[in-house]
């Protein structure tokens, strides 16, 4: 274990991904995979933004939330945008390690708020 790691976290296991077929015979329906190509217009428009792929994108993700604030009337500093949930799990824990104190056990997990 590395000597970085903080101690609340060391009995945690990583997820494991289910199985990957290696043949193109299957559909995984449970990983959003689709048995339909993309549409002409979802390619177009993926031709355009790749028009642009050697730049970053904006990390803020400032024009999705600001639209994404408009849409569902929600204060801007209330949305966050994140690659997948492991990097929403990661960061809220990090947000909130030292706000709560974890208890971790196989048959349920609490949280209690100092």
């Amino acid at each position: 274990m590395s000597r970085f790691l903080n101690e609340s976290y060391k009995d945690l296991t990583a997820y494991v991904p289910g199985e990957q077929p290696k043949d193109r015979r299957y559909v995984k329906l449970n990983t959003n995979e689709s048995p339909f190509p993309p549409s002409p217009y979802a390619l177009r428009l993926a031709r355009q933004a790749a028009s642009d792929i050697n730049l970053y994108s904006d990390p803020e993700c400032g024009d999705l939330t600001a639209a994404a604030s408009e849409i569902f009337g929600i204060e801007k500093e209330n949305i966050i945008f994140t690659n997948g949930s492991d990097e929403a799990l990661s960061r809220f824990i990090e947000e909130t390690r030292n706000k709560c104190v974890w208890h971790f056990s196989w048959e349920r997990s609490n949280r209690s708020f100092l």
